[in-house]
């Protein structure tokens, strides 16, 4: 997968970060976000189609051989070797601004809401997505969330089951 092309064609603006996890020794960045852009949820923005919950993109983006991981604004929990921020333990939410990718150099800046950010190089990265739809719980004010492809219940905040508390 190209990185330029990729970041090119993916429009991450409102997105929601569900999971940050940077990995010191192994120079690792994960990033779980709730992808804003599908056509579906777009068009469910602005009453096109409404069904009770339009599909929701999940994607795990994981970034290899980080270096110079900076961030500011949000608050990072230190969890052993790893620096975390889980949207299921906080106050508050992130959403993304957008993501700038300097192609030459391979760095990456992200700017959240109410300012925060974060900053960082990297060599490579890979993509996991998962599609899920939130249905409501019957009598109760909560959801839960389904994978399209496989009718498995999963975890909004933790789609991809990275989170071992």
């Amino acid at each position: 997968m190209n990185i330029k092309d990729y970041f090119e064609k993916n429009s991450f603006e409102s997105s929601q970060l569900i999971v940050l996890e940077y990995d010191k020794i192994n120079d690792l960045l994960i990033l779980v976000i709730r992808y804003a852009r599908t056509q579906e949820f777009v068009k469910w923005l602005q009453g096109e189609k409404k069904p009770e919950s339009p599909v929701s993109d999940f994607r795990q983006i994981t970034f290899k051989e980080v270096k110079e991981f900076k961030s500011k604004g949000i608050l990072l929990e230190e969890k052993g070797e790893k620096i975390v921020y889980y949207m299921k333990n906080s106050e508050g939410s992130f959403s993304i601004d957008y993501m700038k990718l300097n192609s030459e150099e391979l760095k990456m800046r992200i700017p959240l809401t109410s300012p925060a950010e974060i900053e960082f190089n990297f060599k490579s990265f890979s993509v996991k997505q998962k599609f899920g739809r939130g249905i409501k719980r019957k009598n109760e004010n909560e959801w839960d969330y389904v994978d399209v492809k496989t009718g498995e219940i999963f975890d909004f905040y933790d789609p991809f089951n990275l989170i071992f508390d």
